[in-house]
């Protein structure tokens, strides 16, 4: 179960194919404060917004992955004709 602890397939996928890390410098730690009934509401309402906002590049990784992994394996046609049917006159 260590594998699965470390985040599995699709993490490993990731980090091999470039995930970010975010160097220590740039993490905010600063002190925690309490927002107020109307910040909490415009930070509730900025968060749906984003949320439905068209993103290719999610899509993109979403799709990659679920090919990647659910593409069936390619079988060529053989001796597959096409008949065609013309009018008599």
């Amino acid at each position: 179960d260590e594998y699965r602890s470390s985040g599995g397939r699709i993490l490993d996928f990731l980090r091999a194919n470039g995930i970010q890390v975010t160097p220590r410098e740039e993490i905010n730690q600063e002190e925690w404060k309490k927002s107020t009934p109307e910040e909490e509401k415009q930070r509730r309402m900025d968060e749906l917004r984003w949320q439905y906002e068209p993103r290719i590049e999610v899509h993109f990784i979403n799709g990659g992955l679920f090919y990647l992994y659910s593409n069936p394996p390619v079988q060529k046609l053989s001796g597959a004709k096409t008949v065609r049917h013309l009018p008599a006159n």
